[in-house]
């Protein structure tokens, strides 16, 4: 298989400072992030890209004849990176006692800091500008736009039949590749080299003082840190994303539901079928436990060398990946 560029490899390659440490926070709790494919924007906090209405022809010729040039249709697609950030802030006293000082509280607590960051992408990337906050995800109405919306851009969105209006689920089926795949583009360069993640100290001599009741005008000294990195979402055509969703137990309930699941399933990984690019399944725990349950004649176990050596799955050779950002408190309204 061949290797493709992820944020582990091109945070190493960039030579981000503790790039293992600070993207292992990243990523460690979404399987969507530990294998997207992510390069660098190509206009700096933008990112333009050409997609193609037609293939130009080829031709044959003998020897001294003339090739007639072929000029093919195209459009130029440009797509802004957005800022994603995080403050970490805390009294100044209480910092400036702890263990190491500011150097080791900072330590101490970027971890949970960056892996908030890595949530909030990976739920953007899922559901996009969709707002989740009434069924308890992220309020995320600014930001790029996420596969649900793409899928449902595409037409490429099977939905199960259920009775049940709440407490469902959606599973992903996603092809990356760096030219005509899903693609995660970073700002940043390599010369760089600090771009893909940073942490800034905004307070590296003396704290701020931030107003913490605006009728007494109370203020609190405080020291802080501005981590951010710029990201957003390519999905340059149409092979790649399918969703399946209102997915609940419902689907067992009789033969002619699993036979509805599995024919969902299969036109999914259909229609984003392609000779290049990496396919993955994206579900949540729901969602993997309920494709476990069909036929051991249509579904492999294998031991796969990820983190932590979870024994995953995979349907028609494709890995089935946790992903914890997907939703089981999907409803009808939300769905539409």
């Amino acid at each position: 298989m061949q290797d493709r560029p992820k944020f582990q490899e091109l945070g190493v390659q960039w030579g981000v400072p503790d790039a293992p440490t600070l993207l292992t926070s990243l990523i460690k709790h979404s399987g969507l992030l530990q294998t997207a494919t992510v390069k660098p924007s190509n206009f700096g906090n933008q990112h333009k890209y050409k997609y193609h209405t037609e293939l130009p022809m080829g031709t044959f010729r003998e020897f001294g004849e003339g090739i007639v040039p072929k000029i093919i249709s195209g459009t130029l697609a440009t797509i802004d990176l957005w800022d994603l950030v995080a403050l970490a802030q805390d009294d100044a006293e209480f910092i400036e006692s702890y263990p190491g000082g500011k150097d080791g509280w900072i330590e101490a607590n970027l971890p949970a800091f960056i892996e908030g960051l890595g949530q909030t992408l990976a739920a953007q990337i899922i559901y996009g500008t969709l707002d989740t906050s009434t069924i308890g995800g992220i309020n995320s109405t600014v930001g790029f736009k996420g596969l649900y919306q793409y899928a449902k851009d595409f037409n490429q969105i099977h939905s199960l039949t259920t009775t049940n209006t709440t407490n469902l689920t959606s599973i992903f089926i996603v092809r990356w590749d760096e030219n005509d795949g899903v693609q995660v583009r970073v700002g940043g360069s390599s010369r760089l080299g600090r771009d893909l993640l940073q942490v800034k100290d905004i307070t590296p001599v003396n704290p701020a003082l931030v107003v913490q009741d605006t009728t007494t005008n109370a203020q609190l000294p405080v020291y802080s840190w501005l981590l951010h990195c710029y990201a957003t979402l390519v999905v340059p055509t149409i092979k790649s994303v399918a969703v399946v969703n209102k997915v609940d137990s419902k689907i067992y309930d009789s033969t002619a539901n699993i036979q509805a699941f599995v024919n969902a399933l299969n036109t999914a990984i259909d229609e984003i079928e392609a000779t290049n690019g990496q396919k993955y399944i994206y579900a949540n725990v729901k969602g993997k436990s309920l494709i476990s349950g069909l036929k051991q004649d249509k579904l492999t176990l294998y031991r796969a060398d990820m983190d932590y050596n979870n024994l995953i799955e995979s349907y028609r050779g494709i890995p089935i990946i946790l992903e914890e950002n997907i939703l089981s408190t999907e409803n009808n309204t939300f769905l539409g």
